[in-house]
């Protein structure tokens, strides 16, 4: 066998050459060195898998606990789980106090001081879930990863869902609300469907007529025609593009506490005298046309003496006084609304005609409004037990609310179309 040797050993002499590599032997090479190659790249794979399967494990762990805009808070497995359970701490006892928790916080909070039946307590402290007989979900302010998830249920408690907002608010922070399907079985909202129903108003019917109404000239003090003021902009129903075609024809006074539209700012106007001595209409429009949904703009003008001029999804046959409004949706045009309306501003019957329930109903929107819903949630949480039950709430909250917008590419006819709930992107300034 040749051997190859270090010039250094052979004095000088030139290096022998190896013998060529045959081609079995290059073939031999190159199927080693595409093995070896093969071999990295499967372990590199392998080790691609494993990471991108660990990693979505850990978000799948974790994204029920972040809510953005679609929450993944997800208990219908603990909910079975714990229904299952035995009874324990705050089981039915007759005659015990009822605790209701709240989870997150609630606009006019309050006791149960003055309620037909009141023995109930109300509390903060989460510590105290076991015992609770009622836990409160605001879902306008509920943030599963800032409020966090309850991890225990009595098989009696009462989750409720609260809302003042319509579907198109709670919209905004909830893309669905499929995944809290399940979790309630109580409601608590403006709809007259809910297990507890309560509005920011209430018509009561007087004890004794009011027979001085009729001698009262409601527009003798009257100088302008309508004002509105709007609280944000844009707005699912698009009502600022609505009050802008109404501007074409009759002169509007748009007020707010912001610029965002173009409206008037005013941070310390006295509105209730501005709607007594200076307005004949005020503009009602609620921030979405859904099922039942009308707010406090409206009783607000119902007890300062003006006439509302009103856009929303309530029956406000149901909700107000007799002829003491005017409904939007009642016109086929803009024109039409607002050729009605300088009618009505320009004669003192037909304007005084829109009082004449003061006689027999007053306005109620004090502090025992917002009382009440809280004595209906003592009474019930006192009344024998009911079946079991829990709400599809994505059904029942937003499909079912049937919610509207007025269409903005409306010319001649006044059209309002089903709304698509997304955020409104574009702004309009009324004050153009």
């Amino acid at each position: 066998m040749t051997t190859t040797t270090d010039n250094r050993e052979l004095g000088g002499a030139k290096q022998q050459k190896a013998p060529p590599t045959t081609e079995a032997q290059q073939s031999a090479s190159l199927g080693d060195n595409r093995g070896s190659r093969r071999s990295a790249g499967t372990v590199l794979a392998l080790a691609a898998f494993t990471i991108c399967y660990l990693c979505l494990s850990r978000y799948a762990t974790t994204r029920d606990r972040i809510v953005s805009r679609t929450p993944t808070p997800r208990l219908a497995p603990p909910l079975r789980k714990l229904m299952n359970s035995s009874r324990d701490v705050g089981a039915e006892e007759p005659g015990r106090r009822k605790l209701v928790l709240l989870w997150t916080h609630m606009y006019r909070a309050s006791n149960f001081s003055g309620c037909a039946v009141s023995a109930c307590d109300v509390t903060s402290d989460r510590t105290r879930l076991k015992e609770s007989d009622a836990v409160m979900f605001t879902m306008a302010l509920y943030r599963a990863h800032k409020h966090g998830v309850p991890e225990y249920r009595r098989p009696d408690q009462r989750w409720v869902f609260v809302t003042y907002e319509a579907p198109p608010v709670v919209r905004w922070i909830y893309k669905k609300l499929d995944a809290f399907n399940g979790w309630f079985n109580w409601t608590m909202s403006y709809r007259r469907d809910s297990d507890i129903f309560f509005q920011v108003g209430n018509v009561a019917r007087r004890r004794t007529p009011y027979d001085t109404a009729a001698s009262i000239d409601y527009a003798a003090r009257k100088t302008k025609l309508a004002t509105w003021w709007m609280s944000h902009c844009p707005t699912d129903d698009r009502r600022e593009y609505l009050v802008k075609h109404i501007k074409r024809y009759i002169p509007v006074d748009v007020f707010g506490r912001t610029d965002n539209c173009g409206q008037t700012v005013c941070h310390d106007c006295d509105w209730s005298a501005m709607l007594r001595d200076t307005y004949y209409f005020y503009f009602a429009f609620e921030n979405s046309i859904c099922k039942d949904y009308v707010t406090e703009k409206f009783f607000r003008s119902l007890a300062n003496d003006v006439v509302p001029v009103v856009l929303g999804g309530a029956k406000y046959t149901d909700t107000a006084p007799p002829h003491s409004y005017i409904d939007v949706r009642d016109f086929r045009s803009v024109k039409e609304l607002t050729n009605y309306l300088q009618l009505v501003a320009g004669n003192s019957t037909l304007y005084n005609a829109y009082f004449a329930w003061k006689r027999d109903y007053v306005i109620d929107t004090s502090a025992a409004v917002y009382q009440n819903r809280w004595c209906q949630l003592c009474e019930k949480l006192h009344a024998p037990a009911s079946q079991p039950q829990s709400y599809d709430i994505q059904r029942w909250f937003t499909d079912d609310s049937k919610c509207l917008r007025y269409d903005e590419t409306s010319t001649e006819e006044m059209k309002f179309i089903k709304s698509t709930l997304k955020r409104p992107y574009q702004r309009v300034r009324v004050s153009d």
